[in-house]
C-alpha cells in the first residue's frame, strides 16, 4: 500500500505504513517549502481519487501486500477485515500476497470465509515466479494502460460538455494569460446571471 506522510517541510511516500519488521520502504521524498507545501497538501487530497486507478499486476506475488494492494476489484482487503483480525489468526500486517495463496487455493480461516463472502469470490491468483509484480493504471472503463498525466488527468478531472465560448477564451495562439482571465471574465458574468 502506498501512503504519504509529511514532516518538517518533507513529503514521503511509503510503499508499506504499516512494516514494523523494517519492511516499510521510501518510494520517493521531495522537500515541499512555502507555497509548494499547501499544493503538496492539496495533491495528497486526490489521493481517493488515485486509489482506484492503481492496480498491481500480480507475478511472484512478493511484493502485494495482501491486505492493502489493489490486485482484485474488492481489495484493499484491509477495508474489510481490521487489524486485529488478521493478527489473531496468525498473519502480519506485512504478509504477501504469496504467503496468502498457496497451490491455487486462498488460506483464509474458514470463520472469515464465512463472515465475509466477498473473500470467496476472489479470482484465484496465478502465481508466476518467473516475473516480478508491478504497478498499472486502469482506466475508468476498467482497461490496463501504462501510466501517463494524460490518462491520470482524464480520469481524475471533472468533466462538462464543451461550452459555447470555449474557443473564445481557449486558442492555439492565446496567451496563456489572457485566456485564463478571460475564462475567469465569463466566469463571473455566468454568475451574476445566475442571480439574477
Amino acid at each position: 500500500m502506498l501512503s504519504w506522510s509529511i514532516t518538517y517541510g518533507v513529503c514521503y511516500l511509503f510503499e508499506n505504513p504499516y512494516g514494523s519488521n523494517g519492511s516499510t520502504r521510501i518510494v520517493f521524498v521531495v522537500e515541499v517549502f512555502g507555497i509548494f507545501w499547501l499544493e503538496g497538501r492539496k495533491m495528497l487530497g486526490l489521493r481517493h481519487l488515485l486509489r482506484d486507478h492503481i492496480w498491481i499486476n500480480v507475478g511472484n506475488g512478493m511484493r502485494t501486500f495482501a491486505w492493502f494492494d489493489k490486485w482484485d476489484d474488492i481489495c484493499p482487503i484491509a477495508r474489510m477485515i481490521t487489524p486485529r483480525m488478521i493478527a489473531n489468526v496468525g498473519f502480519s500486517m506485512t504478509t504477501k500476497l504469496a504467503e496468502v495463496c498457496e497451490y491455487g487455493e486462498w488460506l483464509w480461516p474458514d470463520v472469515w470465509t464465512a463472515r465475509y463472502p466477498a473473500l470467496a469470490q476472489l479470482q484465484i491468483v496465478t502465481i508466476d515466479q518467473t516475473r516480478q509484480d508491478r504497478l498499472e493504471w486502469k482506466t475508468s472503463s476498467g482497461q490496463s494502460v501504462e501510466f501517463n498525466t494524460a490518462t491520470a488527468w482524464d480520469a481524475i478531472r471533472f468533466k462538462q460538455n464543451e461550452v459555447s465560448w470555449a474557443k473564445l477564451a481557449w486558442f492555439p495562439q492565446a496567451i496563456p494569460r489572457h485566456s485564463f482571465l478571460m475564462w475567469l471574465l465569463v466566469q463571473k458574468v455566468e454568475e451574476s446571471r445566475y442571480y439574477q
